[in-house]
């Protein structure tokens, strides 16, 4: 019965009491993060663990959220400073309590939905040291971030499409731009006929594209169901000069040159 309890308090903490929120997290840890929802709430740093279950959410209003699932524990608090060391690729976070998080940039992989991350995670708390993932689901306020990657923070036209330089005059209405927004985590552009947007995730080598809204305008041929499904699928980036290259797996997927 006491398990129970502990499960039921746990959902009425990241669910609002029943009502879902923008940002809330299941306890189901196989069900999919909303980091649209963090986002729009001011969440910029998402870290978690699991056995026992954690989660740590740095807010950009300087209110930090956490949660100890084992304990039944919950702590708003002030989000300090960070303090971090470019050399050995770590961030560390000390609040009021003497409880500390620490980042260490390498992959990490959640042992339970299988989710990539840029960041490993050590949290201290209760005299207890726990292990897990964390992610800046706005690049900007990562402090390690290259000056490489706020390069991306920029206007970018289309010039190549799998591998196929684009023909300009085939777009009436222009050739696609993309408007990356590092500092909120999300991007505004156009297809051949319609304006999308959509939230953005960029680290040091990752991107993805998520959430993409459209307008409805009527296209012709496929090309903007083609583009967009390519956009969905990108995972990572690297630059040449004053090009923009978006992979899949490895593979060259879209191309683009920045805009003057």
């Amino acid at each position: 019965m006491f398990r129970y309890i502990i499960l039921f308090l746990a959902v009425l903490f990241l669910t609002g009491c029943g009502a879902h929120k923008p940002g809330d997290v299941s306890t189901d840890k196989h069900e999919n993060i909303n980091y649209d929802g963090k986002r729009t709430m001011g969440i910029y740093l998402f870290a978690s663990g699991n056995e026992p279950f954690w989660v740590v959410d740095l807010n950009s209003n300087d209110s930090t959220k956490i949660f100890l699932l084992s304990e039944n524990y919950t702590l708003k608090t002030k989000t300090p400073d960070p303090v971090f060391d470019s050399a050995s690729k770590t961030i560390k976070y000390t609040f009021e309590t003497g409880t500390v998080l620490t980042l260490t940039k390498r992959k990490c992989v959640d042992n339970m939905s299988g989710e990539n991350n840029e960041f490993s995670a050590s949290f201290v708390i209760h005299n207890k040291t726990l292990n897990g993932c964390a992610k800046f689901i706005i690049a900007t306020r990562n402090p390690l971030l290259s000056n490489s990657t706020l390069r991306l923070n920029d206007i970018w036209a289309l010039k190549k499409f799998n591998g196929k330089a684009i023909v300009p005059s085939e777009f009436k209405e222009g050739v696609p731009v993309i408007e990356l927004h590092l500092n909120d985590g999300k991007f505004l552009g156009n297809t051949n006929c319609n304006t999308i947007s959509g939230y953005l995730e960029v680290g040091d080598s990752y991107i993805t594209f998520s959430d993409i809204s459209s307008t409805k305008k009527l296209c012709e041929g496929d090309f903007e169901f083609s583009y967009l499904e390519a956009l969905k699928s990108v995972d990572s980036w690297t630059l040449d000069k004053m090009m923009l290259i978006l992979k899949k797996e490895g593979r060259e997927v879209l191309v683009f040159q920045k805009v003057d």
